[in-house]
């Protein structure tokens, strides 16, 4: 059987979007990355608090942390040959 998980913060920056529309989806595990347009690493124990109990209540968990780091330019092409070099 498969796990499902999401990246929430590709749903919304805000913590009630996010967690409400995994639940909608029968998603019950989340990657937490950023809530508030904050980056999990720079949020305050308050702000984790919350939403670890946030996601409790929806009966959702937090398969890992994440953080933010090396997204792709959205504009950037696949075909682009600096995407496909490996680094030295």
């Amino acid at each position: 059987m498969w796990t499902l998980t999401g990246f929430a913060d590709e749903i919304s920056p805000e913590l009630d979007e996010q967690v409400n529309t995994l639940a909608e989806e029968s998603i019950s595990y989340m990657e937490l990355r950023s809530v508030w347009n904050t980056n999990v690493l720079d949020l305050t124990d308050k702000e984790l608090r919350k939403v670890k109990s946030a996601a409790a209540e929806r009966g959702i968990g937090i398969s890992s942390i994440q953080r933010v780091a090396m997204k792709m330019d959205r504009m950037a092409s696949w075909s682009d040959e600096s995407l496909l070099r490996r680094p030295s």
